[in-house]
């Protein structure tokens, strides 16, 4: 069984806590790669001359263009064989904060489903994280059958799927402040400096249907 994300208590199952699930939601469709197309609020047309007026790389521009149109591919490389491992232990106490956190999550994708949508359908364990307040505090101490007093983690540490990608196509590089500092010199006076945190930011990138 796996074991629950480091920094998460270890669930007294006792009968004040472990709860009776509630229902999912099901949705009376199912999706395949061959119906559905792809989906996301970019546009990626805008997001394409945008991206052109600040002089972006054209090598970048050009595939983040066609990613947002056409969907990403993740370069997994090997076999693909289905994986269904076991959430961590103390979902299995509090189910009825899992399913309210994976019915916040239906909102913006489809599922969950009643017959495998995809092929090569492959599962991460899922877990719950104690939220923190200020002053070091763990929420579920103050409130412990309440789903805001819980992250929702997906485990990625045994991913069948990241096993199969290249670390060259799998790193991830973030502006650095001081090329922030050249396009704004660049621009001189009147430049606005602003940072956007996008919910669900992943949700927006579509993956391309050859990886469904």
């Amino acid at each position: 069984m796996p074991q629950p994300h480091h920094g998460a208590p270890q669930p007294q199952q006792n009968q004040n806590q472990i709860q009776q699930p509630q229902e999912f939601f099901i949705p009376d469709f199912a999706v395949n790669s061959d119906t559905v197309g792809i989906e996301t609020p970019v546009d990626h047309q805008r997001l394409g001359e945008l991206l052109k007026r600040v002089s972006y790389p054209p090598d970048k521009v050009e595939y983040l263009v066609q990613g947002f149109a056409h969907g990403f591919k993740i370069c997994h490389m090997g076999p693909k064989p289905p994986g269904y491992p076991r959430n961590h232990q103390i979902t299995e106490c509090l189910p009825n904060i899992i399913c309210s956190k994976i019915n916040k999550e239906i909102k913006c994708i489809a599922g969950p489903f009643q017959e495998h949508p995809i092929l090569h359908l492959v599962l991460n364990p899922l877990g719950l994280v104690p939220k923190t307040t200020k002053d070091g505090r763990d929420l579920p101490s103050l409130a412990p059958l309440d789903p805001k007093s819980y992250h929702l983690i997906m485990d990625l540490r045994k991913s069948k799927v990241n096993v199969g990608i290249a670390q060259e196509d799998s790193r991830v590089e973030y502006t650095e402040f001081d090329t922030i500092i050249g396009h704004c010199s660049r621009f001189r006076k009147g430049v606005f400096l602003a940072k956007i945190d996008i919910e669900v930011a992943y949700h927006h990138i579509p993956i391309h249907p050859d990886d469904w």
